[in-house]
């Protein structure tokens, strides 16, 4: 009797240590301020980018302010097509609507740029754009895989 009792507790031991072993899984975090600088100052850039004011950005990008829970954007001179863009949305629907907007901020760019300086098609084309759960990155320049990169390491620290 005593032998089954301790086999009993030894295998309630055991359940619970596998039951507390299980992990959910983590969300995501960032902080789009430190991703954004890492970008903009890790990466070439050809042209001066220079932070985009909050209301300036929702109306240039066409962004809704009750999407974006925090972003900072860096753009160029308006010479080139370069940018990067970090948004920290509420949730993912919020981030996947952010993501359209975006895809279409390319689109629209590649319009303006090709009879202004087609040189900057090929920076569109190969522009790094990711949703990460509630977060969208945008980075545009000469050096996509770089990027990715940066973006990786980041999310991995």
């Amino acid at each position: 009797m005593i032998i089954i009792k301790r086999v009993v507790c030894v295998l309630v031991a055991v359940l619970l240590l596998l039951v507390g072993c299980g992990s959910k899984p983590q969300k995501l975090t960032m902080d789009v301020f430190e991703l954004s600088d890492l970008l903009a100052n890790n990466i070439v850039f050809t042209d001066t980018m220079s932070v985009l004011e909050e209301d300036i950005m929702l109306d240039i990008f066409g962004v809704d302010k009750e999407l974006v829970k925090a972003q900072k954007v860096y753009v160029s001179t308006g010479a080139t097509a370069e940018e990067v863009a970090v948004f920290q949305a509420y949730d993912n629907q919020g981030a996947t609507k952010i993501y359209k907007i975006l895809e279409k901020r390319i689109e629209d760019q590649k319009l303006a740029f090709e009879n202004y300086v087609p040189q900057e098609l090929a920076k569109l084309s190969t522009a790094v754009l990711e949703q990460r759960e509630n977060y969208v990155i945008l980075c545009i320049s000469d050096y996509s895989q770089n990027v990715k990169d940066i973006i990786a390491s980041y999310i991995l620290k």
